[in-house]
């Protein structure tokens, strides 16, 4: 949801509606401004199993480093539980799905190879982009995400002044449609958002998850914890919940005792893929549109090639001795 303190309150706006409320165009590049009161959602993906409602709060609120929010709640229960978030004061974000904003971030890198691979690989930037008044239409800017470029490329904005970025609904590689994002730098630009207790599901303050989506986030997060494992030959590598037990969940209450066989379970979802400066809880990353699944089965593919031309070489080397 994005919306405001008085009456103009917009839930799930279009493509069109948010551009029309946010967007403005600037000389070198463009801004998205977001007044005061505009509600903001990032995904805590951590279990809440045998934790007190003051440890949640602790982690959820201040928010520490850059941090990533989604404006609808739905978008940030994908990635774990929601919790909610309001802007006490108005922020301006660099609109990262600008054109003339891509050419501007693209000259501001130059030499940065790094920072301007991150604009290509992530941002959809090209080439043409750099013609201002092209006598054809430019090509359609797309949006993808992987974890080890993206964040990178915020500690580049940040670090050169800006409070953060924001987009509207992007396309993706594939042909999907990527949700409308913001960051927000820790440069005191972070101070401006608040945890919104207008949401306290479960009387956990911000929490946005309905009860009845407990056992969607669990199962989402322990499916994403077994999915990063690499389990070897015949061992297993984690517990799965079972049904029953998974059907109780919703029925917790955080503060106290939970059954023993629940709490016997660890649930520990850190991100392993943490740079300097990085939060440790985030709603985007290299998993969000399957880019670290399809980055890992390239590596699995050329490991085995290798391996096969070292024992190819090997078995050459004794036939000739």
């Amino acid at each position: 949801m994005a919306g405001f303190v008085d009456n103009n309150i917009i839930l799930h706006p279009t493509r069109d509606e948010f551009r029309k409320q946010y967007f403005r165009n600037g000389e070198e590049y463009d801004t998205y401004v977001f007044p005061k009161g505009t509600r903001l959602f990032s995904a805590f993906r951590e279990s809440l199993h045998n934790k007190s409602n003051e440890e949640i709060a602790s982690k959820v609120y201040p928010k520490i480093g850059n941090s990533y929010f989604g404006f609808h709640n739905e978008t940030a229960m994908i990635y774990g539980y929601s919790f909610a978030y309001i802007t006490n004061q108005q922020i301006t974000l660099v609109a990262i799905d600008s054109i003339k904003t891509m050419r501007y971030l693209w000259v501001l890198a130059n030499g940065n190879q790094r920072i301007q691979q991150a604009l290509r690989t992530s941002y959809g930037f090209l080439d043409e982009y750099l013609i201002e008044n092209p006598k054809k239409p430019y090509k359609t800017q797309l949006r993808n995400s992987f974890s080890g470029v993206d964040w990178p490329f915020v500690e580049f904005l940040c670090q050169n002044g800006f409070a953060g970025y924001a987009a509207n609904e992007m396309i993706t590689p594939t042909g999907h449609t990527f949700h409308p994002e913001c960051v927000i730098c820790s440069n005191g630009t972070l101070n401006s958002v608040n945890l919104n207790d207008e949401y306290h599901v479960n009387n956990i303050p911000g929490l946005a998850t309905p009860l009845e989506k407990f056992n969607e986030a669990e199962s989402l997060m322990m499916k994403r914890k077994c999915d990063e494992g690499k389990p070897k030959k015949g061992k297993k590598s984690c517990i799965s919940l079972s049904p029953d037990k998974l059907s109780n969940i919703s029925q917790l209450k955080f503060d106290n005792d939970i059954d023993d066989d629940i709490s016997r379970i660890s649930l520990n979802f850190d991100d392993d893929d943490k740079l300097a400066g990085i939060p440790q809880f985030k709603l985007y990353d290299d998993d969000d549109v399957n880019g670290g699944t399809i980055i890992k089965k390239r590596r699995t593919k050329k490991r085995r090639t290798h391996r096969k031309k070292r024992n190819i070489k090997k078995r050459q080397n004794k036939s000739r001795k």
